[in-house]
């Protein structure tokens, strides 16, 4: 890590730890093309980190490392900072002003030592006595802030000693100032805010010997096994017996006995880390994170349905619908306008179908419609991923906010101000209350929600959680899509409970004239009819071995893209990612690369364990992370955006590369962010990671060697995302088994059950009130 030393001069940004600050060079610290000059000719840095010192005018070391954006230049990401001082009178006194015990005593101890203050009060507070107004307690404040120093520093550098990353070094301080202490005996302490840390646990309790000995270790096993579970198999809880045998897999050849894992199943209940409940014959157990987001989000859905609010007659709404129509041209069909009777009406609804079917349509005059009902109503819309989220904006178009500005859309992360990571997210039950969370403002708003079949149980539960009385929640999705990534199926649990009004939309407006054939066979698809309708726009090219169709993928996109279909509008898309399955996307990827965007000596390349990238080359990210700019602006980069490499610099200790994800959102990153933001070439994607997203061709194989993840829901995700142009190949035999493969694995969720208990409990005692009323 590299060390600079810096004066505070103001802060741009804050969000949560998070700051990005001005700081002034000190003693030639910051090389002299990494500075920056501000109007009145003083020379300054930004800086980035958590829990940057912002005190006026003190001076600080911060460590940490450069980056460079071909925006915004150079960056100091500091990852360690503490107070320091300037080798001047005014600098030493500034320095002792901001330490607890001297403050506004700071002057007197510099007239006592002078330049050697520092050092004489760092080494020994005692010789503050002579100075007048210096007591006991003002010293031990000195004494207790050094040692302070001393010991952060000591803690820091015994957990890097582990393995750590300096900023979870820091963060796991900031939980626990003694957790070093504690690690050598028992690491599982690591797991207490973040179960995650579970295997980093065990590497250091397998050095240390200690797994035997150390508490807690079978309970945060469980915990982790369900939080694998919940990832990877998408399960919101988990039989008891299959918990167990899973748990005997992560702990398999550690000695952990099976009566272990009985017994730290219940210890961990005993705890609430997780809970344990019977469900008709069975006994299923919930993490608390999923426990809380799936009864939560129940009752609030219940208590949204249940609420009692001043209702608009359908005689009220239709004649501003017809006057839409007028203005705009346009008839609605009879399910079109039930689906804005619904949204209008109650507070939460959901309209569905599939492409083709007039979703966007509505959803434009929907908007429209609650400007002539509600004028001085916020609408916002969002979806799940960026992607989605800009391709919604189609519906705010032409629209306008309460500030006559443009109807934007965005993500639900941004709306709400949600972390990027909830997977550690923990929202007890007790403050679940609709409309009643902390920050919620209190004023209705109108919320329409895009591609909710991506949405997932603690990602619905932050929405909820976050809207006030009185507002408005539409739900947009396409059930037959894959579910989301993360747990639960909420889109399909909701329409299947019966309780939230929903509007199917089933007339498909594109199969007039010579329009796209696409929504039409996506709708045979998804009523398992295999009859498909084959011409230009919709094609399928026989191969007979995979070395064929790998061929065939990549001289089609080549094709297409000759044709003038632009990079960013034609997408591959693959069932797999791993380098072990032909036509995965890491295979097509790297040859595409190789066609399109091949080497030379002579430019510049940045690379991760998988992937070589150049300037020009399409790539996506594959997590969600966050950037602050001046004038407090933020932008995002989530899971699925797509960009393209704009600038590689490499520099003496590391290569910058500048990522240019649209929207003015231009980035850098380097080698060991490429790698912890998932950033891999995007000319093929995985058809999981196109959900939400729209391009003009698609191009996909359909294999037997992708059997196992052939289906029906797999091939309709995949078809729907293109708007102009199908392109499948392979075997029409496989497609014809995938569109037959309807065996959806279910996931293990009780949403579904329990909305229905909470929304008829509440409506008995809503009915016996109305009575008692009468």
């Amino acid at each position: 890590m590299e060390i600079i030393k810096a004066k505070f001069i103001k802060q741009v940004f804050s969000k949560r730890k998070f700051r990005i600050c001005f700081y002034a060079p000190v003693e030639d610290s910051v090389p002299e093309d990494h500075e920056k000059i501000d109007k009145t000719g003083r020379k300054f840095i930004s800086v980035k980190g958590e829990c940057l010192p912002i005190q006026a005018n003190a001076c600080y070391t911060l460590e940490g490392e450069w980056e460079s954006t071909e925006k915004y230049g150079w960056t100091f990401k500091a990852e360690i900072s503490h107070l320091s001082y300037e080798k001047t009178e005014q600098g030493i006194i500034t320095y002792m002003q901001q330490i607890p015990g001297i403050r506004k005593l700071a002057k007197r101890v510099y007239e006592q030592y002078g330049d050697q203050s520092p050092e004489m009060i760092r080494n020994d507070p005692n010789c503050l006595k002579p100075i007048l107004g210096f007591g006991k307690g003002r010293i031990v404040r000195v004494e207790n802030y050094f040692n302070g120093i001393k010991e952060k520093k000591k803690c820091i550098e015994n957990l890097l000693k582990y393995g750590l990353s300096t900023s979870l070094a820091n963060q796991l301080y900031d939980e626990d100032p003694e957790i070093a202490n504690h690690i050598p005996e028992n690491p599982y302490l690591l797991c207490k805010n973040s179960v995650e840390r579970f295997p980093l646990a065990e590497k250091i309790a397998c050095e240390k010997k200690t797994q035997q000995s150390s508490p807690g270790r079978v309970e945060y096993g469980i915990d982790y096994t369900l939080y694998l579970d919940e990832r990877i198999l998408g399960n919101v809880f988990e039989d008891y017996e299959t918990l167990a045998e899973i748990a005997g897999q992560v702990f398999r050849g550690k000695s952990v006995t099976s009566d272990d894992i009985q017994e730290g199943i219940h210890q961990a209940a005993q705890d609430r880390k997780i809970f344990i409940q019977r469900y008709g014959k069975r006994v299923i157990v919930y993490s608390d994170r999923m426990y809380y987001a799936e009864k939560g989000s129940a009752v609030i859905v219940a208590q949204m349905l249940t609420e009692k609010i001043k209702d608009l007659s359908e005689v009220e709404i239709m004649p501003a619908i017809y006057r839409i129509e007028r203005t705009e041209h346009f008839i609605l069909d009879k399910i079109q306008k039930r689906a804005l009777i619904f949204a209008v009406k109650y507070p939460i609804s959901i309209i569905t179908g599939g492409p083709g079917t007039g979703k966007t349509t509505t959803l434009k005059i929907f908007t429209k419609l609650c400007r002539k009902l509600w004028p001085f109503t916020p609408i916002v819309l969002m979806a799940p991923t960026g992607r989605a989220a800009r391709k919604m904006s189609n519906i705010g178009k032409g629209e306008l906010d309460l500030d006559s500005k443009p109807l934007k859309s965005y993500t639900i992360h941004h709306v709400f101000d949600l972390p990027s990571d909830l997977n550690r997210k923990r929202v007890k039950y007790d403050i679940c209350s609709y409309g009643k969370s902390e920050g919620v403002l209190q004023q209705p708003i109108i919320y329409i929600v895009d591609e909710v079949s991506m949405v997932d149980i603690q990602l619905f539960q932050q929405i909820l959680i976050h809207i006030s009385k009185g507002s408005k929640l539409v739900l947009v999705g396409d059930p037959a899509q894959l579910p989301s990534v993360g747990p639960g199926n909420v889109l399909r649990d909701l329409i299947e409970s019966g309780v939230v009004p929903m509007t199917m939309l089933n007339v498909i407006h594109r199969q007039t004239g010579n329009e796209s054939h696409i929504a039409i066979n996506a709708d045979r698809i998804n009523h398992n009819d295999n009859s498909m309708i084959l011409d230009n726009d919709f094609q399928f090219i026989e191969s007979h071995n995979v070395a064929e169709t790998e061929n065939l993928i990549i001289t089609t996109f080549l094709n297409e893209y000759k044709a003038g279909t632009p990079i960013d509008d034609l997408q591959i898309l693959s069932p797999y990612k791993n380098v072990n399955y032909p036509c995965s996307t890491v295979n097509i990827n790297k040859k595409i690369q190789s066609i399109l965007n091949p080497g030379n000596d002579s430019e510049p390349e940045s690379e991760t364990d998988t992937y070589v990238f150049r300037v020009g080359d399409k790539v996506i990210q594959g997590s969600n992370s966050q950037f602050c700019r001046r004038h407090h602006e933020t932008i995002q980069i989530m899971n699925g955006d797509i960009g393209y490499i704009k600038k590689i610099i490499p520099t003496d200790t590391n290569v910058i590369t500048v990522i240019d994800f649209g929207d003015d959102r231009v980035v850098s990153y380097g080698m060991s962010e490429l790698e912890k933001n998932k950033v891999t070439l995007a000319y093929a994607i995985t058809v999981h990671k196109s959900q939400g997203s729209e391009y003009s061709t698609i191009i996909m194989p359909v294999i037997k060697e992708h059997r196992n993840m052939l289906q029906r829901n797999l091939v309709y995700t995949a078809i729907t995302r293109a708007s102009r142009k199908v392109i499948l190949i392979g075997e029409m035999e496989e497609l014809k088994e995938a569109i037959a493969k309807n065996r959806v694995t279910r996931r293990n969720t009780l949403f579904t059950e329990r909305l229905i208990k909470y929304y008829e409990m509440l409506q008995r005692k809503k009915q016996r009130k109305d009575k008692i009323a009468r």
